[in-house]
């Protein structure tokens, strides 16, 4: 097969029976590494967000609220962090019950093939948490809105 043909393109066409398909080791590996790369790009395209958004609620409130704002993006990408990691991907993608995950708590046991998935999956558990925040600026104070930050990233992202 010419190597302009991708693992992923020929994966494709097998799956619609035009090409009898055989992966090497190589070809899974090269499969893997363009997942790894295209999850890790995507991510940093949603973690870009956070900036966006805090300019547009900068831009909604008045100028004595624009630091506030500002420290309120920051603090739901920081605390969305640790809470996805303390329960959060344990509650969407662990195993054990269906309706939620009872292993893989403090992200333990999250096995290396998944690092980019959990962090794609925390950029996004983070900006649901930011839009919210668009609807609060200036009229929430800022450990009510960590609370509910926490409470976001941590119980409602993983069961949405």
């Amino acid at each position: 097969a010419p190597r302009a043909v991708t693992c992923g393109a020929r994966a494709a066409l097998g799956a619609m029976g035009g090409l009898n398909v055989t992966m090497t080791d190589r070809d899974v590996e090269i499969d893997e590494a363009v997942d790894f790369c295209f999850l890790i790009i995507c991510s940093i395209f949603t973690m870009s967000f956070q900036g966006g958004f805090a300019l547009l609620e900068s831009g909604s409130v008045s100028p004595l609220h624009t630091v506030h704002v500002a420290l309120k993006n920051i603090a739901d990408f920081a605390v969305g962090t640790v809470c996805f990691m303390v329960c959060g991907f344990a509650f969407a993608w662990g195993d054990g019950s269906p309706l939620a995950g009872a292993t893989g708590f403090v992200s333990i046991a999250v096995p290396p093939s998944a690092y980019a998935n959990w962090v794609f999956q925390l950029s996004f558990s983070a900006t649901a948490a930011t839009i919210v925040s668009g609807g609060t600026a200036g009229r929430m104070r800022f450990g009510v809105y960590a609370v509910l930050s926490a409470y976001m990233t941590a119980c409602v992202y993983p069961f949405a």
